[in-house]
């Protein structure tokens, strides 16, 4: 018979290797739990740090949106205007200000005589009187469109055996429209950038006689193609100035995006619209050389164009300066090199205005004074990122701005602001959306622009210039002269200008 031995203590020694297992397996789990309680704890005290930091920066970012949007202009940009101390002065004209009126009109389209038919207290009836005041009123005309009705009689020549007939002294060969009504929908155009749809409001409304956009187009396409002659001879002239200053800004030609350039003077004003976004449009427009300075803004564009010399524009080094100061309010290094920064470049603007006013000797030392304190403010020893390249940049334009203080012309401004004043009518026109959809649309507005702003200028009638262009057209097309008026106007303003000897420009002549 078989006997099997039994171990009766075998299923305690299984448990107890059990129990030892489970123990070890429990004593890693608490080490386990104890590292992620540690690591849970800190992930806390990290995500409460970075909920503090983030709104903080939140802060901090509202803060500088605040600041930055209480520049006073559209939309929020701009930086905020310098603070000054007031000056106790009233608001209002000061004390010997040329005040401004009204003066009565030289010519009167009618008068209408009006007497009282009764006392308006009593009602009692009035006696003559020789006493009188009088009252102007200016008012619209009903319709602003004339029609014309010529009757143009015949004649018999004995001599040629021919019929003879007349012809309208001043009506438009080519048009039933007039040089006026032309020259009345292209100042529209050139100078309140009026759409070929707003033009035809305009006819339908005010001049009660509507004309059809095709009709419009035409009229303008004429009235560009008689100034043509006039557009080019200002841009040969501008190429004789003084001083020529430049600027641009976004432009649209068939729904792609293009360059409007501008190059004006105190006497002249050109445009030119570039679809390709080329560099070289001076060099295209005003050819290899001019005679005179160019006032420009950063950006390099006269470098193909052979000049007499360079200003930059201060107001860009000024905005910058004034920028920094409001992103980092109460930093030491930026306010000890921007403030002072700030102060001497507002102070350079302002010589300008002033010129006239100061001696020649004086001149002499702002002169000298202006470019010193520049360069002793860039040779100081700067650490802050911002401030280092402020002083580089000093090193490296302070001749281009400090130019206009060499100026013999007196022409010369401290600033681009000029060329910026004439590209404002265009900004507001490219807000309505306004673009040209064709290379001639482009040539177009690039003329009726260029001879509208010079004819504000000079003070010469846009209309009178677009009527002596169309009826000076020949049958080959237009006359090759410009304008007559344009011409003397612009003669006489450079005559005006080289008699003003200023003692700035005395000064710099020494």
């Amino acid at each position: 018979m078989l006997v099997i031995a039994v171990d009766p203590l075998s299923p305690i020694r299984e448990l107890v290797a059990r129990v030892a297992t489970l123990e070890s397996q429990l004593a890693a789990a608490h080490a386990e739990s104890a590292t992620l309680r540690a690591e849970n704890a800190r992930l806390r005290e990290e995500n409460v740090a970075l909920h503090h930091a983030v709104l903080a920066l939140t802060r901090e970012v509202e803060a500088l949106k605040r600041r930055l949007g209480s520049g006073g202009r559209g939309g929020g940009r701009g930086t905020p205007p310098p603070t000054r101390p007031p000056s106790g002065k009233r608001r209002g004209g000061q004390p010997g200000h040329k005040g401004h009126a009204r003066t009565r009109p030289e010519h009167i389209d009618q008068t209408l005589e009006h007497s009282p038919a009764a006392c308006p207290r009593c009602g009692g009836d009035l006696a003559p009187s020789a006493r009188s005041t009088e009252r102007f009123e200016f008012e619209a005309v009903e319709r602003a469109l004339h029609i014309l009705r010529h009757v143009l009689h015949q004649g018999w020549c004995s001599h040629c055996k021919r019929r003879v007939k007349a012809h309208a002294p001043f009506a438009l060969p080519d048009s039933d429209y007039g040089p006026r009504a032309h020259a009345t929908l292209a100042g529209l155009r050139a100078t309140m950038g009026a759409t070929v749809g707003n033009l035809e409001n305009y006819t339908r409304s005010v001049w009660q006689w509507p004309v059809s956009g095709g009709q419009i187009v035409a009229m303008l396409d004429r009235t560009a193609a008689a100034l043509v002659p006039t557009f080019w001879w200002i841009i040969e002239q501008i190429t004789h100035e003084p001083v020529v200053y430049e600027d641009t800004t976004s432009w649209a030609f068939d729904g792609e995006r293009a360059v409007l350039w501008v190059f004006t003077t105190p006497r002249l004003t050109v445009y030119w619209i570039d679809p390709s976004g080329s560099g070289r449009v001076p060099q295209a427009v005003l050819g290899d050389k001019i005679d005179g300075s160019v006032v420009t803004d950063e950006a390099e564009r006269f470098q193909y164009v052979a000049h007499a010399s360079d200003q930059r524009c201060l107001a860009h080094p000024l905005r910058e300066a004034r920028d920094l100061l409001v992103l980092h309010p109460g930093d030491a290094e930026i306010e000890a090199m921007m403030v002072p920064l700030r102060d001497h470049l507002s102070w350079m603007i302002g010589l300008y205005p002033r010129r006239d006013d100061l001696a020649a000797s004086t001149w002499l030392q702002y002169r000298k004074r202006a470019r010193r304190e520049l360069i002793a403010l860039a040779d100081r020893p700067w650490t802050n990122e911002d401030c280092v390249r402020m002083a580089k940049r000093i090193h490296r334009e302070v001749d281009l701005w400090v130019t206009f203080l060499w100026d013999l012309t007196g022409e010369m401004e401290p600033t681009d602001n000029r060329s910026e004043r004439a590209l404002r009518p265009a900004v507001i026109d490219r807000g309505r959306v306004q673009q040209n959809r064709s290379l001639g649309g482009v040539y177009r507005d690039m003329v009726l622009r260029s001879v509208a702003q010079t004819c504000q200028q000079l003070e010469v009638g846009f209309e009178t210039v677009v009527a002596e262009a169309l009826l000076s057209r020949t049958r080959d097309g237009p006359a090759a002269t410009p304008s007559a008026t344009l011409v003397a106007a612009f003669q006489a303003a450079r005559a005006r200008s080289r008699r003003e000897t200023t003692p700035a420009a005395v000064a710099a002549g020494r």
